[in-house]
C-alpha cells in the first residue's frame, strides 16, 4: 500500500445502551477503491457519519492524511478534501442544477471538477441545467449530488449506496465514473453499496461490518459467491 489517505483505529459509536459500531479499524491508501459491505443496520452509515464528524465517537482515532481529525467539525473535513455523499442526496433543493454547481466549484478546496467536465461526465444535467434541483428524477438527484462533491475538489470520497434510485444501466455508469476518476485524478473513494456484486467487481480492497464489528478486511476477489455471503 501507499500513503495512507484515511486511518480509522478503535473507532467506537454508541446511542445510550445501543453499539452502533466497536473497535472498528480501516485503513485506505491514497488512489484505492474500497469498498464497505453489511446487513442493513449493521452499521456502515454511521461509521461513515462518525469519519465525517457528523456523530460524536465514544472512543478511537480517526486520521486523514496522517493528522488525528478526529472530532473535528464536519465543514472543516471538508475543508481538508474529504468529501461524504450521503444516500439522502444532498443537494439544494430550491436551487437551479447550475447553481448548486457554482456554489460547489466556489467552495473548492482542491483541483474540482469543472461544470463544462461534469456536463461531459452527466449530460442529463447539461438538460436540467436551469431547472430546481428538487424537480429532478431521483437517479438524477444522485447524479447532482455525486457531481457537487466532484466539483469540490477532494482527495477522498465517501459515497453511500450511490446506486440507490439509479436504472441499471445508469448503476453501470456511475461506477464506471468511479473507475475512471480514480485512474485519471487518484481520487481515493470508500463506497458502500447494495448492489454488492458490482461493488465487489469494482473495488480493490473491501470490508464487512457485521453487528456493528468489522469481520473481514481482504481483496474483494475473494469475497465472490458463497465466500461473501458467509459473513452474514
Amino acid at each position: 500500500m501507499g500513503l495512507a489517505m484515511l486511518e480509522v483505529d478503535k473507532l467506537t459509536v454508541r446511542f445510550g445502551a445501543v453499539t452502533a459500531f466497536e473497535d472498528v479499524d480501516i485503513k485506505i491508501s491514497e488512489g484505492e477503491i474500497v469498498g464497505l459491505v453489511g446487513h442493513n443496520g449493521a452499521g456502515k452509515t454511521t461509521l461513515f457519519r462518525a469519519i465525517c464528524g457528523l456523530e460524536a465517537a465514544e472512543s478511537g482515532t480517526v486520521k486523514l492524511g496522517g493528522e488525528v481529525v478526529t472530532g473535528e467539525r464536519a465543514d472543516r473535513m471538508a475543508r481538508r478534501q474529504l468529501a461524504f455523499v450521503p444516500q439522502g442526496k444532498a443537494i439544494f433543493g430550491e436551487m437551479s442544477v447550475a447553481d448548486n454547481l457554482r456554489l460547489a466549484r466556489s467552495a473548492a478546496t482542491g483541483q474540482g471538477l469543472s461544470e463544462e467536465r461534469l456536463f461531459e461526465i452527466f449530460p442529463i444535467l447539461r438538460e436540467k441545467q436551469a431547472e430546481f434541483a428538487r424537480s429532478l428524477s431521483g437517479g438524477q438527484q444522485q447524479m447532482l449530488a455525486l457531481s457537487l462533491a466532484l466539483a469540490r475538489g477532494p482527495k477522498i470520497i465517501l459515497l453511500d449506496e450511490p446506486s440507490t434510485g439509479l436504472a441499471p444501466v445508469l448503476v453501470q455508469n456511475v461506477f464506471e465514473i468511479v473507475r475512471q476518476l480514480n485512474a485519471e485524478l487518484r481520487t481515493t473513494f470508500l463506497i458502500i453499496d447494495q448492489n454488492v456484486e458490482m461493488l465487489l467487481r469494482l473495488a480493490d480492497r473491501t470490508y464487512v461490518l457485521k453487528a456493528g464489528r468489522m469481520v473481514y478486511d481482504g481483496p474483494s476477489a475473494e469475497l465472490s459467491g458463497a465466500a461473501l455471503w458467509s459473513y452474514f
